[in-house]
């Protein structure tokens, strides 16, 4: 499975003819095998779509990109490929909040596994306070460089507030500072908030 997250650049206060358009589109071309996610920024920088795609392989996504080519107004659009770890192998669609919270770490070269040992140790009592729906990892770069993005959905900002108080007793975030210090070189944190006919909603 060929996992890709494209952020489009909109004009301002372009979300609505977007998500309009790309309904349309979306529809017509019975792209609902592939989208997983789409997202409007709300906290973050503004004037963004967010899709999440799933592509079962290199054809399956050329006839996504062939579909949407021209069918939106847009500023410019950028995407990167991931893939999944055993500890949460599949994104998870359906409902499950009103926001998501979408957090990009960017590690030190030659960290990753350790990353991947840390999420495997603390991410199942974690998710005893609330589902995380997505982990993607990127692969390294030729100069080690690598990122992961984690989807975590929300009720409201309220839940999300109440949650992250209460995570320490599920003995989160994954080693604290060491852990922040040693193995990450920079954390980003935004909320989206789902289309309406988005599969992740």
């Amino acid at each position: 499975m060929i996992y890709e997250i494209e952020i489009v650049r909109l004009a301002p206060r372009g979300w609505g003819e977007y998500a309009k358009e790309f309904a349309r589109v979306f529809r017509k071309h019975d792209l609902g095998a592939s989208l997983l996610g789409l997202f409007q920024a709300d906290i973050g920088l503004l004037n963004r779509a967010m899709l999440v795609w799933a592509h079962e392989d290199g054809d399956q996504q050329a006839r996504v990109r062939r579909a949407l080519t021209n069918c939106c107004e847009v500023e410019g659009s950028t995407s990167r490929m991931y893939r999944t770890v055993p500890l949460l192998p599949r994104p998870l669609v359906g409902s499950w909040g009103g926001v998501y919270e979408v957090r990009t770490y960017q590690g030190h070269p030659g960290r990753m596994d350790d990353a991947v040992r840390a999420w495997e140790k603390h991410l199942p009592p974690r998710l005893k306070l609330s589902p995380c729906v997505a982990l993607f990892f990127s692969e390294p770069a030729p100069d080690g460089s690598w990122e992961y993005v984690h989807f975590w959905p929300y009720r409201d900002l309220n839940h999300r507030a109440e949650v992250r108080g209460r995570a320490h007793e599920a003995g989160w975030p994954p080693g604290a500072i060491d852990y922040a210090r040693g193995i990450l070189k920079s954390q980003q944190s935004e909320i989206w908030l789902p289309a309406p006919f988005s599969p992740m909603h």
